[in-house]
């Protein structure tokens, strides 16, 4: 029997023409994306690992993903709401002494 190589081009990471890697690298992934992706290829080829806890482990990268992605949206937001105050005091000051 084979020994199943665990490092070095593991078998749960290849397909006939490429390997996971390749296409996280040439679609330019970030790690939650691409280990999302990595997990759906491998789904149920790793020993040991069900096919289910794969696609649970890609599932929750993709809310990783979609958690981060919220967070900067909700941070730009804030700080267009703070330029654009600054920006309408610059235009009209608040008059001196006036509450």
């Amino acid at each position: 029997m084979k020994d199943y190589e665990k490092v070095n081009l593991p078998d749960h990471y290849q397909s006939d023409k490429t390997e996971a890697i390749d296409l996280i690298s040439s679609f330019n992934l970030n790690f939650a994306m691409g280990n999302a992706l990595k997990y759906i290829l491998r789904a149920g080829k790793k020993p040991e690992s069900s096919k289910n806890e794969d696609i649970q482990k890609a599932i929750w990268y993709l809310q990783y993903e979609i958690g981060e992605r919220n967070f900067l949206i909700h941070r730009r937001n804030i700080t267009l709401e703070i330029s654009e105050k600054e920006e309408i005091n610059e235009l009209f000051p608040p008059e001196i002494g006036s509450d």
